[in-house]
């Protein structure tokens, strides 16, 4: 038991999800709003047949760490942040999945397969924000083929 009268662990459990709340308040506020809560299993226990590749992938989006150009000139890696696919924008993760024009076909297949996740996107519309995706974890393998189709990597 703790000081509060409270088993240890369910002490500890509730520090931490302050720890995480106001954390988001500086810092990880990209990731807080996809991961609201802190589940006791990774998001990744859920989905069968879920490979190394799929993860890291999915893993990226869900940190905003990945290999965007507008991310890796962010942090000086690179210089230039324009699309590396249509040289016609920032190359951003949200510009490479709903915007990039040589993936047109591609992010209709998108749109297709996500229309089938809960109405999450109407055919004649632009999918649902990125990080609005990212909180549903059935949008993730239509994601995931969306980029292993078009750029291959994240």
């Amino acid at each position: 038991m703790s000081r509060l009268g409270v088993p240890g662990h369910l002490y500890t459990q509730k520090l931490w999800l302050e720890m995480w709340k106001k954390d988001q308040d500086t810092k990880g506020k990209w990731y807080g709003s996809i991961q609201e809560s802190l589940p006791a299993r990774p998001w990744y226990h859920r989905i069968q047949d879920a490979t190394r590749d799929f993860i890291t992938i999915i893993n990226r989006l869900r940190f905003g760490h990945n290999t965007a150009p507008s991310h890796l000139a962010r942090l000086g890696i690179i210089a230039n942040k324009t699309c590396s696919h249509c040289n016609s924008s920032d190359g951003t993760v949200e510009h490479i999945i709903f915007d990039c024009q040589k993936f047109l076909i591609d992010r209709l297949v998108l749109a297709s397969e996500l229309s089938d996740v809960e109405n999450k996107c109407d055919l004649l519309s632009r999918p649902p924000p990125l990080k609005q995706l990212l909180q549903d974890e059935h949008t993730y393998k239509h994601i995931y083929k969306y980029i292993k189709n078009t750029i291959k990597t994240i």
